[in-house]
Formats: structure tokens, sequence, C-alpha cells
């Protein structure tokens, strides 16, 4: 007797059609085809307007040349119009979220550099300042830092515009985020990442981490990039062990300086300099355990470094009274040493935007602003490709 075969529900909303299980990849990419052919026809006929306007109406305000067809095609800023979409979502507790507190903790770092015995020269990038800090509650404890940590990428996301529209319109609660990876999934993305977590997250404490949020971003139309570190295969003596955390410090580093500042203060006595950037905060994620990393602060000229860090599960100060209370004392909370990173073989950095590796190994980082994806762009991401980066 034969076994009886498996279908699945197309997930295409135009179609609904039950498809034998091992055909859906064909029928969805048959969908997908049909759709970028109709967006490229549409693409041609939107910029040969384009050009005529131009021609005729110099007064006319254009978008940048470079957010133009983005800003059009984007799968992000559809969502954002689409009102059924987030009303399926539960959103996060607005309490839960803490703004501010990048600058709040600028203002310490300045106010520690200008104690007349402080020797030490630092130099301190940060990310944007819309980034909220967030951190795990009683209901989490043990397992949400994955969730936490992509809902301060995504409180990046909501307050950060192009042309005055946000990239998402939302911060989900621990249950949207993983509808929307759930969601991810059964639209062909990180395929792998699924079958290792059962196709099944929802109402579950199961633990995601990079590979997850990255299938998340990309659902709602926002290009990232995960940078792989791995020291796994090399045998770790004093000396390669500096090399691995330096290596990782570099790629941070050299992320921030990649920036424009949006902002510059120096201490009164001329020994801490604090940059704000354009540049979105980091998801970095090694075993067990997942922070952002909003900056990085380099001493006497690179003689020393530390990752400044929010890490959902800390105790870190929700207010700046409770950060001007514990003093100088509370930077400690949010710095990641160079010796703490080292005790783990491998990491993944996950970035907004695009990573790359040109021909002579150097990683390079696109502009931030070049973060929405096109229906096409998204297809081709479905599978996860990461940077290598040591």
């Amino acid at each position: 007797m034969s076994q009886q075969q498996q279908h699945m529900q197309c997930p295409i909303d135009t179609c609904k059609e039950l498809v034998p299980l091992d055909e859906i990849q064909v029928h969805t990419d048959r969908h997908l085809a049909e759709q970028f052919s109709a967006e490229d026809e549409l693409a041609w006929r939107v910029s040969k307007d384009d050009s005529k306007t131009h021609v005729k109406d110099n007064n006319t305000q254009q978008l940048p040349s470079s957010s133009t067809s983005d800003m059009k095609h984007s799968i992000a800023l559809d969502l954002n119009q689409d009102t059924t979409f987030w009303a399926k979502l539960k959103l996060m507790n607005a309490d839960e979220r803490i703004s501010n507190m990048l600058q709040h903790l600028t203002a310490r770092l300045l106010d520690t550099g200008s104690n007349k015995r402080y020797k030490d020269m630092r130099v301190i990038y940060l990310c944007d300042g819309a980034v909220d800090q967030i951190l795990t509650q009683e209901y989490d404890k043990g397992w949400g830092c994955g969730y936490r940590n992509c809902q301060m990428l995504l409180s990046y996301l909501q307050k950060t515009r192009i042309d005055g529209v946000p990239f998402v319109k939302h911060v989900p609660s621990i249950d949207g985020i993983q509808y929307l990876i759930e969601q991810a999934w059964k639209d062909g993305i990180d395929r792998s990442g699924a079958a290792q977590l059962e196709h099944g997250i929802v109402n579950t404490d199961k633990w995601i981490g990079a590979t997850e949020v990255y299938a998340l971003l990309v659902y709602l139309g926002i290009r990232c990039k995960i940078l792989d570190f791995d020291s796994a295969s090399i045998a770790l003596d004093h000396s390669r062990l500096a090399e691995f955390s330096n290596c990782l410090f570099d790629r941070v580093q050299d992320y921030f300086l990649s920036g424009t500042n949006i902002s510059t203060h120096t201490s009164g006595n001329g020994s801490n300099t604090v940059h704000m950037t354009n540049k979105a905060p980091i998801y970095i994620q090694h075993e067990g355990h997942s922070r952002t990393i909003v900056g990085i602060e380099v001493i006497n000229r690179g003689e020393k470094r530390n990752l400044l860090v929010f890490d959902p599960d800390r105790n870190l100060p929700k207010t700046k009274a409770a950060m001007d209370e514990r003093g100088g004392r509370v930077l400690t909370s949010y710095r990641l040493n160079p010796h703490v990173l080292g005790g783990k073989p491998q990491y993944q950095l996950l970035f907004l935007g695009d990573v790359t590796m040109d021909d002579q190994g150097c990683v390079r980082f696109t502009e931030d602003k070049n973060l929405l994806l096109t229906k096409r762009e998204q297809h081709n991401m479905r599978n996860i490709a990461s940077v290598r980066a040591m």
C-alpha cells in the first residue's frame, strides 16, 4: 500500500493552492519568477517616466538617486503601509524600551574623563543614538537575550528614517518575533535553520541567534550580513588568542570609522573624545549568549580597547538618575574587553547593510542607508551566505 502524499498550502496569498510537499519549492519559484517579470516591467516604465520628469521640470523634488528605486520597490516600505500585516503581530510593551541611554552613557564617559587624575587618552565611537536599551524580564530570563537584541536592532530601524519614512513601522514583542521568524521560514528563508528548530518556535522558549534574526530581517525587507569569526580549528596559544580578539575588534572599529559623525564631544581635560556616528548597532552572538554592540572604546591610541555593549542580561541602569548614582563604576557594566571575548572560539556578528570582502581580503562595509531589499534581492538572500573574517 503506497504512503499518502503530503501536501502544503502555497504561501502566496493570491494562490493558496494545495501542492505536493516535494513540489512546493518549484511551485513558489514559478510565482516569484512571474512577480520578478512584472516588477522589471514596472521598473522600466517608472524609470522612463522619471527621465521625462527630470527633463520637463527641474524644480520637482527628487529622492536621492541611490534610494529612488529602493523607495519605489522595497518590501520594507510596502509592509509599513500594510495595516493587516501589523495587526497580526503583538507589539512590544512601551515600558520595556529605555530610550536615550546612549546619550546618558556619553555624558558619563565625558564626566569620567574630566577627572584630573585621569591619565588615559580615550577615543570612543558610538552607534546612532536612536537605539533603545532593552533588558530581559522575569518571564524570559535565561532564554530571551536573542529576542531582546533583535528588538534593539528593530528599535533603531523604527526610529531611523529614509526620506521621512521609518525602515520598520513597529517593534514586535517576543511572540511577534517568533511569528515573523516562522513566516520567514515558510517563505523559504534559511531552510536549514528552520529544520534545526523543527520548523516551530511560536509559544516556546527556544533560543534564537544571529541566523534567526537574519531570517526575520530579510523577511521584513532589510538588508543584513553575518560576519563569522571561527577559531575552533586553530590551536590557540596566548598569541593566537590575542590575534583572534584583535581581528574581531579591528572589524568593529573599521565599521564605526566607516560612518559619518553626527556629533563629537570632548571632556574638560581633553582626555576623552566621544564620536556619535550614523552607524547601526551590531548583533554579536556566541554559544549561549548574545549582546548588542553600541560602540568601541580605544585607549591610548589602541594600546587597549573595549567594546561597549547593551547586554540584556546585565543589571544595567534604567534611568539617567540610576546611572549617575553608580558614578564611574557604571561603565564596567557596558564594557566588554578582549580577554572576555577570547574565552569563546566562535562569534557571529550581524550587521545591517552589506558586508563584502575585497580581493586583498579586506572587509568592506556599505552605507547604512543601503538597507532596503527588493523582492528579487530578498529571493537571492534566502540562503544565508556569511563572510568569513577569520
